[in-house]
């Protein structure tokens, strides 16, 4: 079973499956594959990305505004966030051609986005911020801005991740 394979759920003997707990080492090596993965792949997918799909984007996180957490917690924001984030880096991945990257990859972020889901909402206007401006890099076709800004982004939802875990 695929659920249990990813280390989702667990199975016990006469008495079916759990939902697994997810702790912060499964959260921090799932960021250090996605650290070692997504920074080169931005850099990558900057020469190979159309500018339109980015552009509809950045459009759509430019749209979302800029909330905080003292606004209160918006679940239709969250999920909308959260279906921008996924479609960004799906994007990104898809752009290299490798299947099997993006399946490993959709694991990582399954975990990071349990993690995001169990805890406080992240910082939506620092977030918005972080995809907005990887955004703007791969449409400049900028491979060393779009890796590096990948990077920060990665690393400071690792820290928003971590408090929420």
């Amino acid at each position: 079973m695929r659920l249990e394979a990813e280390g989702l759920v667990k199975r016990y003997p006469k008495m079916g499956m759990v939902v697994a707990e997810l702790s912060l080492r499964d959260v921090m090596e799932s960021f250090q594959i996605r650290q070692f993965i997504e920074p080169p792949a931005a850099a990558e997918a900057a020469k190979k990305l159309r500018p339109e799909p980015l552009r509809e984007l950045l459009e759509q996180f430019e749209a979302m505004g800029e909330p905080t957490l003292a606004e209160g917690h918006d679940d239709e924001l969250f999920a909308r966030h959260n279906q921008l984030d996924t479609k960004m880096h799906d994007l990104i991945l898809a752009a290299l051609g490798n299947r099997r990257l993006m399946d490993l990859m959709d694991n990582m972020r399954s975990i990071c986005r349990r993690a995001r889901n169990l805890g406080t909402p992240i910082r939506f206007a620092e977030s918005r911020e972080e995809h907005i401006a990887i955004l703007k890099a791969l449409l400049a076709g900028d491979s060393e801005l779009a890796r590096q800004t990948m990077n920060t982004h990665l690393e400071n939802t690792r820290h928003r991740l971590i408090l929420a875990v």
